[in-house]
């Protein structure tokens, strides 16, 4: 899903990955996968393919023992097909090199189904304590 930047990041874009199962979404049957969006999938099973890139902690990072955190990545958009073309290569490689595994990892029906029961579950705890407040 190519995403296009809003106030701050206008002539922008960015890449997201996105899983949708017609079966597992929060609305059954309301969206059918030829006419699926961004937007008609769990928020759970969607991820910018930049943040996939693995980064080096830096040394302070090492010595807390924290991991660092890929940058999110916005890139130009232009009316010139060859800037455009330029500036596609580098999220066009990130898609090459990661998709095939997230989706591995988050493509598959029992993803897709793990990640409904999960979303299912927060919703009936925020609708029981609505009810009991």
């Amino acid at each position: 899903h190519f995403q296009v930047g809003i106030k701050s990041m206008t002539g922008k874009f960015t890449v997201n990955l996105v899983v949708y199962h017609s079966k597992f979404c929060l609305h059954p049957g309301a969206v059918t996968p030829e006419t699926a969006s961004f937007g008609s999938g769990l928020l759970e099973l969607w991820a910018r393919v930049a943040k996939l890139e693995p980064v080096r902690p830096s040394l302070i990072g090492r010595i807390l023992g924290r991991s660092a955190e890929p940058p999110d990545r916005w890139w130009e958009q232009s009316a010139d097909p060859a800037a455009m073309a330029a500036a596609l290569r580098e999220p066009l490689a990130l898609v090459l090199a990661h998709a095939p595994g997230w989706f591995e990892q988050h493509g598959t029906e029992e993803a897709c189904r793990q990640a409904y029961e999960r979303v299912q579950a927060r919703l009936n705890s925020r609708r029981q304590s609505t009810d009991a407040g």
